[in-house]
């Protein structure tokens, strides 16, 4: 079974908004790394950052270092983190970690701008 790597692309749907969408595995140094790369290249302008992780089939500890990490980063620059699109595996390992709380959950991006 071949096991596609992280990919991560960044949008602007509105002023203000950045979307990045997650493909792929979110696991290994290279992947976080590759995420908060992305993050920390946004526009200061940015207030609300939209994480699709509807394509993300599978996460493991540094993943989940990643995203905590981010959703430090973000506060600390006063934006909001809103995640979407958490198939039932991914949810699953941040229930296991009780990181769900600490997120921010939308149906969609357009949902997530709409609040």
């Amino acid at each position: 079974m071949v096991h596609e790597l992280l990919h991560v692309v960044s949008e602007r749907p509105a002023q203000g908004v950045a979307l990045m969408r997650l493909r792929g595995r979110l696991s290994g140094p290279g992947a976080g790394k590759r995420v908060l790369d992305t993050a920390g290249g946004l526009q200061q302008d940015v207030r609300l950052l939209i994480l699709d992780m509807g394509a993300v089939e599978y996460m493991d500890g540094a993943g989940l270092g990643a995203l905590a990490q981010l959703c430090c980063t973000t506060r600390a620059h006063k934006r909001r983190l809103v995640v979407t699109g958490m198939n039932g595996r991914v949810r699953g390992i941040l229930a296991a970690a009780d990181m769900l709380p600490l997120l921010e959950e939308a149906d969609s991006a357009a949902a997530a701008m709409a609040r």
